[in-house]
C-alpha cells in the first residue's frame, strides 16, 4: 500500500511494506520505524524500541495483535518473535475500516519528526489531505542547519465495494 521515507535520525527502517508479503525485510538495528500491513485490511506503525521491545501504533485494533505483526517485526530483526514484547499504543480510534493506512502515515511522519503520535488527534474526513500537506510543512519547519526532512509517499490503495 505505501511507502514513507524520512530522511532524519528518527527514520531507520521505513522499507517497503510488499517485502512484509513474504517476510523478505532487509536486517535493520533498532530503533527504527515501520508501516506494516497486517492481515487482510489493516495497517500498523511499529517502533522498535530495542531488540525486544516495540510500540504498536493502531487506529482500527487497539486491544487484538495479530500473529502477523510478530512475523514481520522478526524478520526485520532476525529474532524468534515469540521473544518479542509489544506495546499497543493508545491513539485515536479510526470510525469505519478505511483509513488505518492514512492513520499510519500520519503516525510514522509524527514519529520521524519526533513527535509523539498519541498527543495528536486529526480529523479523519480530511486525513488524505492532512497527510500530505503535514509532510510538506513538516519540510519547512523542521528544516534547520542540521536537519533536512525529506518525503517520498507512494500510496495505493484497493477499496473494494460492494453495490
Amino acid at each position: 500500500m505505501l511507502l514513507v521515507h524520512c530522511s532524519t535520525s528518527n527514520s531507520r527502517g521505513l522499507q517497503t511494506s510488499l517485502l512484509g508479503q513474504n517476510l523478505s525485510f532487509s536486517p535493520t538495528e533498532p530503533p527504527f520505524v515501520q508501516i506494516l500491513h497486517v492481515g487482510h485490511i489493516n495497517w500498523n506503525t511499529i517502533v522498535a524500541v530495542d531488540n525486544l521491545t516495540m510500540k504498536v501504533y493502531d487506529s482500527l485494533y487497539h486491544q487484538n495483535l495479530g500473529p502477523s505483526t510478530s512475523m514481520q517485526v522478526a524478520s526485520i530483526l532476525q529474532s524468534p518473535h515469540n521473544q518479542l514484547t509489544f506495546s499497543i499504543e493508545n491513539t485515536q480510534t479510526q470510525h469505519g475500516g478505511a483509513d488505518c493506512g492514512l492513520f499510519t502515515i500520519a503516525y510514522a511522519t509524527e514519529i520521524c519528526c519526533g513527535n509523539c503520535p498519541e498527543c495528536y488527534r486529526y480529523l479523519q474526513i480530511t486525513i488524505s489531505y492532512y497527510v500530505i500537506m503535514y509532510g510538506i510543512y513538516l519540510c519547512i519547519q523542521c528544516h534547520d542547519n542540521t536537519v533536512s526532512i525529506h518525503y517520498v509517499i507512494v500510496c495505493i490503495c484497493f477499496m473494494y465495494t460492494q453495490v
